[in-house]
């Protein structure tokens, strides 16, 4: 057994998706990206990134998917899920296909012990919808488009909704 986290995905869309996932801690970050591709039903034929994110969904550093530098820089061939999600509760932001910047918002909901190949999808809500909506990240985000309804607070409404039962293996 090592230690693992279940990772909860939730889509930035108008729709509530999201993706439970289990993963061991020293899982890739390479291997987790391919994971949550599948888990999304995405092609896999298009950039991605993660970025730290703080307790507001802020993007921090990111953690792109090769050192493209070729200087030993942080990126997902190098990096695994423990560096980006050391502990409960910390969240991180993976965007894919920087065209349509198809933002999820990921967090660490649950550490346990599992077996080291046991990395997999858990629990499944909602479906991708068929059109693609722009992802929400700071430096894309024009305030003067925003919607007027929109709370900060609305993603962390959905870890809170849909929570997780502790007795869930």
């Amino acid at each position: 057994m090592v230690k693992g986290h279940i990772l909860r995905a939730i889509l930035n869309s108008e729709k509530d998706v999201f993706r439970d996932i289990q993963v061991s801690e020293d899982l890739g970050l390479i291997e987790l990206n391919k994971l949550l591709l599948s888990v999304f039903g995405l092609d896999g034929g298009d950039m991605a990134s993660f970025y730290f994110s703080d307790d507001s969904w802020n993007e921090g550093e990111e953690i792109p998917l090769i050192d493209f530098e070729g200087n030993g820089a942080r990126s997902m061939e190098n990096s695994k899920v423990i560096d980006l999600f050391p502990k409960k509760g910390s969240r991180a932001i993976w965007v894919y296909d920087f065209i349509t910047m198809q933002a999820f918002f990921i967090e660490t909901i649950k550490l346990l012990e599992i077996d080291p190949t046991a990395n997999t999808l858990i629990y499944s809500f909602g479906n991708m919808p068929t059109e693609v909506e722009n992802g929400l990240l700071s430096d894309a985000f024009d305030e003067d488009d925003a919607d007027d309804d929109y709370d900060s607070n609305d993603i962390d409404d959905l870890f809170n909704e849909f929570g997780f039962d502790e007795e869930q293996s």
